[in-house]
């Protein structure tokens, strides 16, 4: 969290153009110097680490595998919504899980046969996946603000268009007596139909 609070987080665009900052660097450096010490046979494979080939990575029986700082472009921001992910995989299935959110200093950890567990200001408790029902209570996508491919952002753009011509028609109900706001109610309404095609087509 110090590089958190920092001015100058030491940002540098990876070969893949995605963001790393000190703090991927040296969360990388601590977990995996804890997690090689706590078991020194299991591998490690982080986002920061250099991997070796997947032909010998699919040979593992057991391995770690850790994003020190998932959510870089959010820690860059300071919006607080980045995470410490690391999980243990046997036979290619996850057997434990540790999700750790700095910000709010809650850890949340799971273990394949015992459940999943948060901890809140030094007390953890059990917790449970919600019940959910697509049928009665439709359909929740969670995504990033900040990985959405251009067609999304194009989407949402359509989309913040069509309600503002939506708000606009409203708003020109009472004066469709006049003939040249008629004409114009026209030429909004094939806009709209416009839009509506665009969003189907993408």
């Amino acid at each position: 969290m110090a590089v958190y609070s920092s001015e100058d987080v030491g940002l540098e665009v990876k070969d893949d153009m995605s963001p790393l900052t000190r703090a991927d660097i040296e969360a990388n450096a601590i977990i995996c110097k804890g997690l090689a010490e706590l078991a020194p046979h299991v591998p490690i494979i982080s986002e920061e680490n250099k991997q070796l080939p997947y032909s010998i990575r699919k040979g593992y029986q057991y391995c770690w595998l850790v994003d020190p700082l998932d959510g870089t472009k959010e820690f860059v921001k300071r919006n607080g919504e980045f995470t410490v992910n690391i999980a243990l995989v046997q036979g290619g299935s996850p057997v434990l899980g540790v999700l750790h959110v700095p910000v709010t200093k809650e850890t949340f950890f799971a273990v394949e046969g015992r459940g999943a567990f948060v901890r809140r200001e030094g007390v953890t408790s059990q917790i449970r996946a919600a019940e959910f029902n697509p049928a009665e209570e439709g359909v929740v996508i969670v995504g990033s603000a900040s990985h959405m491919s251009s067609a999304t952002k194009l989407r949402m753009h359509l989309l913040l268009l069509l309600l503002l011509l939506l708000l606009l028609l409203l708003l020109l109900l009472p004066l469709l007596l006049l003939p040249l706001l008629l004409l114009l109610l026209l030429l909004l309404l094939l806009l709209l139909l416009l839009l509506l095609l665009l969003l189907l087509l993408l």
